[in-house]
């Protein structure tokens, strides 16, 4: 299983609520979701959990959720 902090849990969530919330779009741009959000995000794209592409005015960068990324979510978190 992969394991993330939970700063990264929480940036996670936020991308998968913005897909909940807006199911047309197929990704988000970095001013939709916040520097910090996307400053996790980027590590999480070398753990297949989110996937990022460039484009669009200034070469923005914009995220989306993969199924990996949804799967580690959906996993109950440990009990301490």
């Amino acid at each position: 299983m992969t394991e993330i902090t939970e700063r990264q849990r929480h940036a996670l969530s936020t991308l998968l609520r913005r897909h909940d919330d807006y199911p047309t779009h197929i990704n988000f741009a970095t001013a939709h979701l916040g520097e910090n959000t996307t400053a996790l995000l980027r590590k999480l794209i070398p753990l297949g959990l989110v996937s990022a592409t460039r484009g669009g005015s200034g070469m923005r960068q914009w995220f989306a959720i993969t199924d990996t990324g949804r799967a580690v979510l959906a996993k109950e978190e440990p009990k301490p």
